[in-house]
């Protein structure tokens, strides 16, 4: 299970927002080499996480990654969702698995400063890591 926050190459943070700030170098926030950041949130009995994954320039956004999973055995489906400062801004597909789930928003969209995206899934709506993305 992911508790961590990671920006840019491997920096481990601990508090859960998205900070796209400008490189030191043009090279290093290629389309190839994009910042990200990432988090999760897990329920009270730890049998499920829901993560977020982030990828982008500044207050560009590439992508946005939701991923949830669940211990023990059982085959589950759920359906992705994508927020934005608390409003449903995208739904992906209904997704099933036997112990996790992926959904891929691709974005390419720019968002005001401050913009705080959230991800959730149908089955377990209370799960919603967020990451807040800033210039």
């Amino acid at each position: 299970m992911r508790k961590q926050i990671r920006i840019g190459l491997g920096v481990t943070l601990a508090a859960a927002s998205l900070y796209l700030a400008a490189p030191a170098s043009a090279a290093e926030a290629s389309p190839a080499n994009p910042r990200t950041a990432s988090g999760c949130t897990t329920n009270d009995d730890d049998s499920r996480t829901s993560c977020i994954d982030v990828e982008g320039h500044k207050l560009h956004v590439d992508r946005v990654v939701a991923d949830e999973s669940w211990g023990g055995s059982g085959h589950h489906c759920a359906t992705p969702r994508l927020y934005a400062n608390g409003r449903l801004f995208a739904t992906g597909s209904n997704r099933c698995g036997t112990f996790s789930a992926e959904w891929v928003f691709p974005l390419n969209e720019e968002f005001s400063n401050n913009t705080h995206l959230c991800t959730s899934w149908s089955d377990e709506p209370s799960l919603r890591p967020c990451e807040t993305v800033h210039d």
